[in-house]
Formats: C-alpha cells, structure tokens, sequence
C-alpha cells in the first residue's frame, strides 16, 4: 500500500476495485500458478480500513458485497 500512496498526489483518490469478493480474489491468490501472490491477501474491511488510515488516507469507504469488492480514500 505504501508503494501505490507513493505514486498518489495528495489529494488524489486511492481506489481498490474488484469484480468479484474480497473471499473470490484470495482464492485465486492462493490458487495461482505463480507462488509470489499465494500470500498476498486481502484484509477484512475493518483491517483495511485501519492500514489505510495508517498511511494517511481519508474518506474511507469500503464496500463487500457477493460480488465485488470496493475501497476508496483520498490521500
């Protein structure tokens, strides 16, 4: 997350969307071919939502439903 806030000007929107779960895309994490994203998983909205406090964003929304995923925060 620091990585993508670095690349963000200050007052521009964070915005992490998915077309399908937050449980969808960590199962296709854990199931991919390549090892290197088989431990990267998406927090709960609630642990989400406090690391993105941590680096600074604001305005957090985040939205679970069955079949998509969205957070947005201003930096």
């Amino acid at each position: 997350m620091q990585e993508m806030l670095r690349a963000l000007k200050d007052g521009s929107f964070l915005v992490i969307l998915h077309d399908i779960s937050r449980d969808q895309v960590n199962a296709v994490h854990r199931n991919a071919t390549s090892h290197v994203i088989h431990h990267v998983m998406f927090p709960e909205p609630a642990r989400l939502a406090g690391l993105m406090k941590i680096c600074g964003i604001r305005n957090i929304e985040i939205s679970e439903v069955e079949d998509f995923f969205l957070a947005v925060g201003q930096k």
